[in-house]
């Protein structure tokens, strides 16, 4: 039984199941390179760059809001 859970818990911790989504606002302003909206809706720019790296790293999801 133990061996089963343990399996069980391994599966479910292999899965992107306990991927987190965080909204984060930005301001609605270009100020390039270091940050934008592009004409689209995206948030561009080095801040931009940065927090999608460190999000992909520690695998989360950025939900930008102007």
């Amino acid at each position: 039984m133990r061996t089963l859970f343990a399996f069980v818990l391994i599966m479910l911790l292999s899965f992107d199941i306990l991927t987190q989504t965080f909204t984060v606002g930005v301001e609605n302003i270009n100020y390039m390179p270091y940050y934008g909206i592009s004409e689209n809706g995206d948030y561009i720019g080095l801040a931009a760059d940065i927090l999608k790296t460190f999000a992909d790293s520690e695998n989360i999801t950025f939900t930008f809001v102007p």
